[in-house]
């Protein structure tokens, strides 16, 4: 990958959900240390990955023909007094790809769209160990990190909270 080529960021589309599952497994394998296969995605779910009732979107970054980066976001509405607010989920940079622009080229395109759809935030949270990340976020932002904390309803939670409401009405 030379200097001279430049991250070009689209919204992925039907035809990009291989590309999408391909940059999730790079990004488990980064931070996880581990990942999954293609065939563990069946063809319903790959179909349902990018399908605008979903609610997530994403945006791939792409360096030549090679998939390098992706952005997982939703926009959305808190009511009706308020503007729409897009959540940055992850990003993700493929490591041959970091420090060639890819991360900020990213959220560029989503500063982008945001300003396109009359969206008046970007909302994102950075896990505390990752140091680059929040550098890299108040860098661009240039915004002071909120007092908020982040809580994160795991499978095991979830299914406590759901069956202490007993049975369905």
């Amino acid at each position: 990958m030379s200097d001279s080529e430049k991250p070009i960021v689209s919204l992925a589309g039907p035809d990009d959900a291989d590309t999408v599952v391909a940059l999730f497994a790079a990004m488990d394998l980064h931070y996880q240390g581990r990942t999954f296969a293609r065939q563990d995605w069946s063809e319903t779910a790959l179909r349902q990955l990018l399908e605008p009732e979903s609610g997530l979107r994403y945006a791939v970054a792409r360096i030549g023909d090679a998939p390098v980066g992706i952005a997982c976001f939703a926009l959305f509405r808190h009511d009706l007094f308020h503007p729409r607010s897009l959540f940055l989920k992850d990003l993700f940079v493929r490591d041959e790809a970091r420090g060639h622009g890819t991360g900020e080229a990213l959220v560029r395109f989503l500063a982008g769209l945001a300003v396109k759809h009359g969206v008046d935030r970007i909302d994102l949270t950075v896990d505390a160990p990752n140091e680059g990340a929040a550098r890299f976020y108040a860098r661009l932002s240039g915004a002071p990190v909120t007092d908020k904390i982040a809580y994160r309803f795991d499978n095991r939670s979830l299914t406590a909270l759901a069956g202490s409401q007993g049975e369905e009405r």
